[in-house]
């Protein structure tokens, strides 16, 4: 049984660390839609610095005020 779940966590880019990255994502206030193209066809992150940098924008605006 733990053979099994090992290999799942570590195959295809590894579930756990998408769910990890979901979870971080979401956290951080990204939609699934915005975390979703965060992750590419194969599982992997494709981060987009754009899209991280304008959230950070809009997440210290309201305290900068």
């Amino acid at each position: 049984m733990f053979e099994r779940l090992r290999s799942l966590c570590l195959a295809g880019g590894g579930w756990l660390s998408r769910l990890a990255l979901i979870a971080l994502g979401r956290s951080a206030g990204f939609s699934l839609d915005e975390i979703a193209r965060m992750l590419g066809a194969d599982g992997r992150p494709e981060i987009d610095r754009q899209l991280l940098a304008d959230k950070a924008e809009g997440l210290e605006a309201p305290f900068e005020s």
